[in-house]
């Protein structure tokens, strides 16, 4: 992406985030780019392809911070950790991305969010099931088939789609710790006193 699209992508994500996808225009985006309306039409078709582009933009920046940060583990468990915990602190720098995925966008573009919003969750799942996958060959954790890995891996994505509604509009970093440190207890542990014994 070059200098000129990446200026457009950076002041609409502005615009987008304070007004909304449907009160932004074409004209707030040229303005607030200081350039010409034809100048945003050589690089985009319409405000919906900018929008898109801001969401693909967020979500790619997004990506790239979380490999970043599950680089640093030394073992599968801690590498679970450090992604889902992520998610939920890192999603926060990237507001529409954050709008996106609680269903906050308006007017047309509530479609664009939404095909973002499914890649998302295919990303987050893929990227469970490679820990998992990981995880069982370095053996930090049980031996599980292949379609084990695949319900495991749809389990632990759901129950963080369903944390998404709470964690993403919580501002205590320490109670959005506390949450999730619960929730993976809850994966890796299960509730019985009996998990783990014969």
């Amino acid at each position: 992406m070059d200098t000129n699209s990446l200026e457009i992508i950076s002041s609409a994500a502005d615009l987008f985030d304070r007004y909304g996808a449907r009160k932004t225009t074409m004209e707030d985006i040229a303005r607030e780019v200081g350039k010409g309306k034809s100048t945003l039409y050589y690089y985009f078709k319409n405000k919906e392809e900018v929008f898109e582009s801001v969401l693909l933009h967020e979500f790619d920046s997004l990506k790239l911070q979380i490999s970043e940060v599950i680089k640093e583990a030394d073992d599968c468990y801690l590498m679970m950790e450090k992604f889902v915990k992520a998610v939920y602190s890192k999603i926060h720098q990237f507001r529409n991305l954050k709008k996106s995925l609680l269903n906050d966008v308006d007017g047309r573009s509530r479609a664009t969010a939404s095909q973002i919003k499914s890649q998302f969750i295919d990303w987050e799942l893929a990227t469970i099931n490679q820990i998992l996958t990981k995880g069982i060959q370095s053996e930090d954790f049980r031996n599980m088939t292949e379609e084990e890995v695949v319900i495991n891996s749809q389990a632990i994505s759901i129950a963080m789609m369903g944390l998404k509604a709470i964690l993403l509009n919580e501002t205590d970093a320490e109670e959005t710790n506390r949450k999730i440190d619960n929730l993976l207890s809850l994966l890796f542990n299960g509730i019985s006193n009996q998990y783990g014994t014969e």
